[in-house]
């Protein structure tokens, strides 16, 4: 058992229980809740490795109640902190080294099947696909004002070229 706040998918203190009054310390959270999100982060990963989208598995967690560890909804990117960690497939990670493995539960998931996530969110670039046409003139034309170069980029707006979204 580690110190500190409870993991999802790992038993501890319920933390979306409001805190008592009198000091008493939160109550643990039930073994069916955690039984259920073990099986939603071994759901998931076997989701991501056939192409799931991070977007689709927090939707179905969110549809499914099942709740952050401190009881909130999810996102993408909360779902992916939680199936990235190294301590679903039994690894001990340290400054990102394997330094062990855990032997006092059983992994929610095989350590194989934990590569396999980890390439797939490896292999995601973040931000936006880069845009590689060329437009007329990129480059060749300043900003009268500031001196910058100027690029094109196709208008997403549904606007003529040129035409601000000013009302």
């Amino acid at each position: 058992m580690r110190g500190g706040p409870r993991w999802f998918g790992f038993p501890g203190a319920d933390r979306a229980a409001p805190k008592s009054t009198d000091g008493a310390p939160r109550p643990p959270v039930p073994a069916e809740q955690v039984e259920r999100e073990r099986n939603a982060i071994r759901d998931a990963c076997k989701g991501i490795d056939a192409g799931i989208t991070l977007a689709e598995i927090a939707k179905t967690w969110n549809e499914a109640g099942l709740r952050t560890a401190t009881g909130g909804t999810w996102d993408g990117v909360n779902v992916r902190q939680v199936l990235a960690r190294p301590r679903n497939a039994g690894l001990i990670h340290h400054k990102g080294q394997l330094v062990g493995h855990v032997t006092d539960e059983e992994p929610i998931v095989d350590e194989e099947l934990h590569q396999r996530v980890q390439a797939v969110f490896a292999g995601r670039r973040r931000g936006r696909a880069p845009d590689t046409r060329n437009y007329v003139a990129t480059g060749l034309i300043y900003c009268g004002l500031c001196g910058n170069p100027l690029t094109g980029r196709p208008s997403t707006t549904g606007l003529e070229p040129g035409v601000r979204g000013v009302a």
